[in-house]
């Protein structure tokens, strides 16, 4: 059941800033009888088509995917990119644990993007066949088709949190967002089917499918939330979740390779090649020799030259033959 926003929508958004939801993770409880999952960077897991994606603006002007950064774009110059990719990094470091400066990117391609609700809370609430839930955020559109989803996920009960995955429940619910490319809070509302609850738990997931809707389609989500009906048991496992999302979260990083004096190169090691060994750039196979040199003025030339260079050769165990890296490497011709 797809619900409109009114008033109740603003009374809902102003409540949560004020609270301060969207900045610091903790349990709310909306009503005597509600349990809220609030919007925090642990307890929405981006799966496929999916990806966090900063909503601060230094990240405007690069380019970039899950994985990395690219370089300039065309006509852009390296001392602009140069100073955008340092401005991402410092805003990186000073918002890694505010879920108020990320959203959710969702890709559709046509087959499945899904954000699901962490395993570890999905299955302390323990949803039952005939419970109502319901998911609030905002969304903005991007392109293409822009209907959100609500499904959910069968998982095994006999493997707890992380029970694999036993079928779904196709869509059971979703909404339109307007296509104005502007930020529109959301309510999406249903009721838990019914399912084999003795052997699976319910993950709740939001997004979009192929089997429901094949047009591809691109939107942003923030300040997602799980609303679903208080009980005695989740009044217990209250408790223990409240004091974990409320404790103070590092970035969880250790440092201490970087620190020591055997690996302290590596502090000026900023330009790193990965160069096939029978790549025609560095092997010339007329000459029988490697182009060290003229591979390293053809670097300085472009971009300033290498710190260091991994050479590469082929992965062990993709030859037909099974060699391993020390035959690889033994098999490569001498200089």
């Amino acid at each position: 059941m797809t619900k409109a926003i009114g008033w109740r929508a603003v009374v809902f958004v102003i409540t949560h800033l004020a609270l301060g939801l969207f900045g610091i993770p903790f349990l709310v409880t909306t009503s005597a009888n509600q349990f809220t999952i609030p919007w925090d960077l642990d307890h929405f897991v981006p799966e496929e088509g999916c990806q966090w994606q900063p909503l601060f603006p230094e990240v405007d002007g690069l380019l970039y995917n899950a994985h990395y950064l690219a370089g300039p774009r065309p006509g852009q110059t390296w001392e602009d990119w140069l100073l955008r990719i340092r401005a991402y990094r410092d805003a990186i470091r000073a918002h890694t644990r505010d879920a108020s400066s990320f959203g959710i990117v969702l890709r559709f391609d046509g087959v499945r993007a899904w954000v699901r609700v962490n395993r570890r809370w999905a299955w302390a609430v323990n949803l039952s066949p005939g419970e109502t839930i319901c998911f609030h955020g905002e969304a903005r559109w991007l392109d293409g088709n822009s209907t959100l989803c609500l499904a959910l996920d069968w998982c095994d009960r006999s493997g707890g949190a992380d029970g694999v995955w036993r079928g779904w429940s196709t869509v059971v619910a979703s909404c339109s967002i307007p296509q104005d490319s502007a930020w529109h809070p959301f309510e999406i509302t249903a009721t838990i089917p019914p399912f084999d609850s003795v052997n699976c738990w319910a993950r709740p997931i939001l997004g979009m499918d192929g089997t429901f809707d094949r047009r591809p389609g691109s939107l942003v989500l923030r300040n997602l939330t799980l609303s679903l009906p208080d009980t005695p048991e989740r009044s217990q496992q209250r408790v223990g979740l409240s004091a974990e999302v409320t404790k103070p979260k590092g970035i969880g990083i250790d440092d201490s390779i970087y620190r020591r004096p055997d690996l302290s190169w590596m502090t000026r090691n900023f330009v790193c090649g990965f160069i096939m060994i029978y790549d025609r750039a560095f092997w010339d196979p007329e000459r029988l020799e490697y182009r060290t040199a003229g591979l390293c003025d053809e670097a300085e030339r472009e971009f300033g030259g290498f710190d260091s260079v991994v050479l590469w050769q082929p992965i062990p165990g993709s030859e037909p033959t099974g060699e391993t890296s020390s035959i690889s490497f033994a098999t490569c011709p001498a200089d």
